[in-house]
């Protein structure tokens, strides 16, 4: 039987409990909840916070019943000295007087006294006989033999506590070092694992960069293929134009030639008309007039003709120079 089992015990079988103020907390908030709870109404408003007065409808009032404390653990500790409390398990808390029987005259009389010159109004105290108590003597060498017995029973004991501990300190650290080990397994492990995220990624950009890298030089090849098909093209245009401009300068040479070949002739021819007109009659007039005409057309169209002749040849001379400088640019790229 523990001594808190026989204290509670005791507790719970007496019969009146007298408590003064001046106890501790414990006991208070003990003798409290004994005594209980009492339900009261407590009242709670509510309202706006600044300026109130503005808005009165805002306003609650709300009334709700609460458990309190019929005696506070408090006002147990500041009881006076004059006053106690007194527990009993069918009655309420009472609440009473305290009476010290020295101070009090009629309980000061009830009491015995050795005094000759007080005189109590209750019978002595009854007497005590004496308690006849053998003692026996124990033999000094088996009481040094147990004691030496129960000293060395305490050193072994203390020797197995001893490498308990020491025991018990090495599953420690045992303990300890595999779960440092297990840590750093976990930590490599995670390190690994990132390591290896890292490199796969780094792979898989670096495959990215690539396959950007190929498919850029594709394009670029691509638009060096169609650059250089559109050159070639371009090439083989202004080769064309240089021909047909070549030869229809020829052309135009040729034609300003006959034209000027045809304008003398015409010339001569109306030269002599003008000649013989010049003693004939009418109709070798009109004949010369017409020639005359007709030497100035083929003048006109012989100088129209060297014009073109010209102009075909500038045009030549220009898509020469094109020709020329495009041809160095494709060699050059």
């Amino acid at each position: 039987m523990s001594r808190r089992w026989r204290a509670a015990n005791l507790f719970t079988n007496t019969g009146a409990r007298l408590d003064f103020g001046g106890m501790d907390r414990e006991a208070a908030e003990r003798v409290s909840k004994w005594v209980g709870n009492n339900t009261v109404r407590a009242c709670s408003q509510s309202r706006a916070r600044f300026m109130p007065w503005l808005a009165p409808q805002k306003a609650t009032e709300s009334e709700s019943e609460q458990p309190r404390p019929l005696v506070l653990p408090q006002e147990i500790q500041r009881l006076p000295s004059d006053k106690l409390l007194v527990r009993r398990g069918n009655l309420h808390l009472c609440k009473l007087d305290r009476v010290r029987w020295y101070s009090d005259p009629w309980f000061k009389h009830l009491g015995w006294s050795a005094d000759p010159e007080h005189k109590p109004l209750g019978p002595p105290p009854p007497g005590v006989p004496p308690l006849a108590v053998t003692v026996e003597r124990e033999d000094v060498a088996a009481v040094r033999a147990r004691e030496a017995a129960a000293a060395a029973r305490a050193v072994e004991a203390q020797h197995q506590r001893a490498e308990a501990e020491q025991e018990k300190a090495e599953a420690k650290r045992t303990e300890a070092e595999q779960k440092a080990e297990a840590k750093r397994a976990e930590a490599e492990h995670r390190a690994r694992a990132r390591n290896a995220e890292a490199e796969r990624k780094a792979e898989a950009k670096r495959a990215e960069n690539e396959r950007k890298a190929e498919a850029e030089e594709e394009r670029e090849r691509g638009e060096a293929e169609a650059g250089r098909r559109a050159a070639e093209r371009r090439l083989e245009a202004l080769r064309t134009a240089h021909r047909d401009a070549v030869t229809e300068a020829d052309t135009a040479a040729a034609e300003a030639l006959d034209a000027t070949a045809k304008a003398a002739a015409a010339e001569e021819t109306a030269r002599a008309a003008r000649a013989n007109a010049k003693g004939g009659d009418e109709a070798t007039g009109a004949e010369a007039a017409r020639l005359a005409v007709l030497s100035a057309e083929a003048k006109e169209a012989a100088r129209q003709a060297k014009l073109r002749a010209s102009a075909t040849a500038r045009d030549a001379k220009d898509a020469a120079k094109r020709l020329e400088a495009f041809t160095r640019s494709f060699e050059a790229a």
